[in-house]
């Protein structure tokens, strides 16, 4: 299997469409899902990524589940605007937690990758 850069899963259309057109301006390969299904599969078939942005609440379902097929040496970035404590809880135990009012700080984690040739 191969590995790439970053796996997307976001529900909602335009901020899906919005981020991955800013990750790929940073010169990211990016895999955009629009469910917690679309990215197991994808996971299942086409490999692992370095960077796995989950919006933490997806529909009915959460970015949690996805986490839970990741490989161990993937980070992980919740994109959320959820303010439930004990879902924060859970997903900053896991990797990072970024707030959808401050898509900046996704940039930031981007900085921590090697760049591809």
């Amino acid at each position: 299997m191969s590995r790439r850069d970053i796996l997307l899963v976001e529900d909602d259309q335009h901020v899906r469409r919005a981020m991955t057109r800013l990750l790929r301006r940073e010169g990211r390969d990016v895999t955009a899902c629009d469910s917690v299904d679309e990215a197991i599969h994808t996971l299942e078939s086409d490999g692992s990524f370095d960077l796995a942005i989950l919006d933490l609440e997806v529909a009915d379902e959460l970015g949690l589940d996805v986490a839970d097929h990741l490989d161990e040496g993937t980070r992980i970035v919740f994109f959320t605007g959820s303010v439930d404590p004990s879902l924060l809880g859970r997903a900053r135990a896991r990797g990072a937690v970024v707030r959808k009012d401050r898509p900046e700080h996704i940039l930031a984690e981007l900085e921590r990758l090697p760049r591809r040739a």
